[in-house]
Parts: structure tokens; sequence; C-alpha cells
């Protein structure tokens, strides 16, 4: 069993999250299966008009926003995602999974890619954070499993997808977008007011659609803080 520590904390994933992450990696296996196409046109035509000129920011940004296609684009005359699309497929062999799976797999049928300040960090092994999420103010703690983790500091800005995995915790998918600390203010003072403008309700969590937005800014405010 694999261990997760931060500090004197010992996080060891359960039996149910790591099922989740199976379904997880079905999910994308399925939009790549049906809707590679529709996704990869989605995804090209809103970097386009980002206009990016750094090739890992670009790579970075393609990744969110595939997930953003998958759990929070609805298209189509049955106007659902494809995550959606995903669980109606599948609903049978969904139902054998157990209550805590599926009140998760629940969860992500609202899900929202956020911006989070960092409070506490596991800096030398960089796998468990303390975030904030700057539009609602709750913090999440994260547990972050691949590979190729990122160094994240406190203070920094981060933006990109998180998901519930039960027993309170949250796991972010790779290509998680960075802001160092000393960007952090700028880029918030930028995107709060937008987002208090444009939204539609003053729930984040209800806004999914602004998302693309929020990042084009972000993304702006980096090119010319650099």
């Amino acid at each position: 069993m694999i261990g997760r520590k931060m500090d004197d904390i010992l996080y060891i994933p359960s039996q149910t999250q790591k099922e989740l992450f199976v379904i997880l990696d079905e999910i994308f296996e399925f939009g790549t299966h049906y809707y590679r196409k529709k996704m990869v046109q989605q995804v090209e035509k809103m970097i386009l008009k980002m206009d990016l000129g750094d090739r890992e920011q670009e790579n970075q940004t393609f990744s969110q926003l595939v997930y953003w296609v998958i759990f929070c684009c609805p298209f189509g005359i049955e106007n659902i995602t494809i995550y959606q699309h995903y669980l109606l497929r599948n609903k049978l062999k969904l139902r054998r999974k157990n209550s805590e799976i599926q009140l998760v797999l629940a969860k992500w049928r609202c899900l929202n890619p956020g911006f989070y300040l960092v409070i506490k960090s596991d800096s030398l092994r960089g796998q468990v954070l303390i975030v904030r999420d700057i539009f609602e103010g709750n913090p999440k703690c994260v547990c972050l499993f691949h590979k190729n983790r990122q160094v994240l500091k406190h203070g920094d800005l981060i933006t990109g997808m998180m998901l519930p995995i039960g027993n309170h915790t949250y796991t972010a998918l790779n290509g998680l977008i960075q802001v160092p600390s000393e960007s952090a203010n700028r880029i918030t003072r930028n995107i709060i007011p937008y987002f208090e403008q444009e939204a539609s309700s003053r729930d984040y969590q209800f806004n999914p659609h602004l998302y693309p937005s929020l990042l084009h800014i972000t993304l702006q405010e980096m090119e010319r803080i650099k």
C-alpha cells in the first residue's frame, strides 16, 4: 500500500479511492474513444483564441481545457457532458459500486476547475497540499498522486480541476497551472472582479462556463508579468 506523508500526517489511499482512479481512467478512455475529434477541435479553438506563446504553458492549458470539456461542457441534443454520457453508458455497472463511490460520482457531475492559494505544502515530497478556494474561501486537502509533480510553495496560486475522492480529500489532475506567490495577488485582483461581473450565480461552482475566460485572463497577466 502506498503512503502519502505531510509532516506527521500519513495519508494512505483507501480501496474506494483506488477504485475511483480506475473509473477516472475509464472516463478519459471513453471520451477519447467516442468524442476525441470534438474534444480536440473545441480545445484547439479556445487555445487559438488565447494566442499562447509558451509551449509548456500551451500543454498545461490543453490538459485543463480537456478536463473542462469532459466534465463541464454540455453539447448535442441531450445537452449533457461527456462525463454524463459515460454515466449513462455504464449505469448498470456503476450501480454495483458501493454507496461511497456513487456519492463521489454524483459530485463529479458538478465540477468546475478553480483557483486556489496554497496554504501549506509538503515541499520535499509535494504530495499533499492544503489550499484555499479564492472565490468560495473554503480550504481543501489535496493529494497529488501523479509522478511528475510540480514544486508548489506557500502563497502560490494554482488553477485546474480538483476532484473530490471521498474522506474529505481532493485530487488534482495533472498539469495544474501555477502562478508564483509574488504574482498571485495581481492575478487574483484581475479575475475576481471579472467573475463578479459575469457570473450567473454568486456560487462559483455553478459558473463553469466562465472558466476558459478566467483562465485566459490569468495567462494574459502571467505573460505581462514576465
